[in-house]
């Protein structure tokens, strides 16, 4: 068995893959020991020939080449655990970059410890904000979500068991059209036994590209919605105690409420009358479904008028919310 395997889905980036795959085609570990799986999913652009020049250098390049476009990155990289023959798999996406040595420690880490989910510090390219507060305190071999604020790192850029990921049935949910990537993390979190943070290299590099990271397709409440109603149905259902979980979602939630997209779609004019009624009916079925009262008055102050106003379903209060 192959130590790593690295997961890179793939769409239109011939302009970045290069500088991707040259920071594999650099790492300290031995070509022999990891493979690099790139899932092209229909590019239009030269991003399969960038592939194929690379594989002529590097013997450990695989192409998966879908038929059809899936949509997002989530079926590439689920085709890619798949395909996957690495002890452990680290997914990057098509415009990032590792460090020389970033496999390397983190797989000499995770067998020291025996780690589920793995990762190190990011560095932010461009202006690219990155979460910061989880590698204060320097290595966590141990880590935990809670008191090492790890609910504040969920995207998918880590390195995972992949026997971890198969034997729980972990996949990107192909339906998620936001937020698959919490919904992944957040399981893996949850049911791993052993989570390493890793604070004394800068092992990935994430890079911002303008208006290429945006996307501005509206899409219904219902479907934002669709990873979360099923995180806090996960986190619900896990086998911690009470008290524990109870804290999961203060913090899950806590975060939620000040980064995702909710709040900048409700409080700000990108929406029009009738798209904010329906984001506030779904985001009122949420709270009704997964927020009851001892755990509303848990959050943030901050949080506590709009959670009020969401559950009265009042669209006229919301000009007065403030967080």
């Amino acid at each position: 068995m192959l130590k790593v395997t690295v997961a890179i889905p793939v769409y239109n980036a011939a302009r970045h893959l290069n500088v991707t795959l040259d920071s594999l085609m650099h790492q300290t570990m031995d070509a022999s020991e990891f493979e690099v799986i790139c899932v092209n999913d229909c590019s239009t652009d030269n991003s399969k020939e960038v592939i194929e020049n690379f594989s002529k250098l590097m013997s450990n390049i695989v192409l998966i080449d879908r038929i059809d476009n899936s949509g997002g990155p989530m079926i590439p990289r689920n085709d890619a655990i798949d395909a996957a023959r690495g002890e452990y798999i680290l997914f990057l996406d098509n415009d990032d970059f590792l460090g020389e040595e970033a496999l390397e420690r983190l797989y000499i880490e995770a067998k020291k410890n025996q780690s589920d989910v793995i990762y190190g510090k990011y560095v932010g390219i461009n202006g690219r904000k990155v979460p910061g507060s989880m590698f204060k305190k320097g290595n966590r071999p141990k880590a935990d979500i809670i008191k090492d604020n790890l609910v504040n790192s969920l995207a998918p850029h880590k390195m995972f068991k992949l026997s971890f990921l198969r034997q729980n049935d972990f996949r990107f949910h192909p339906k998620a059209v936001v937020g698959e990537d919490q919904l992944f993390v957040m399981q893996c979190y949850v049911t791993a036994k052993v989570i390493t943070v890793l604070a004394d290299y800068h092992y990935y590099f994430v890079v911002s590209r303008g208006k290429e990271n945006l996307s501005v397709k509206y899409f219904p409440a219902e479907q934002f919605f669709f990873s979360f109603n099923r995180l806090m149905e996960f986190l619900h259902e896990c086998n911690h105690d009470e008290s524990y979980k109870t804290r999961l979602k203060v913090a899950f939630l806590n975060r939620f409420l000040h980064a995702s997209r909710l709040r900048g779609h409700l409080l700000t004019s990108r929406l029009t009358q009738e798209q904010k009624k329906d984001w506030l009916s779904e985001t009122k079925r949420f709270i009704d479904n997964h927020v009851d009262d001892s755990l509303l008055t848990s959050l943030e102050p901050r949080f506590h008028y709009f959670m009020e106003v969401a559950k009265e379903n009042d669209i006229h209060k919301l000009a007065s919310v403030q967080m």
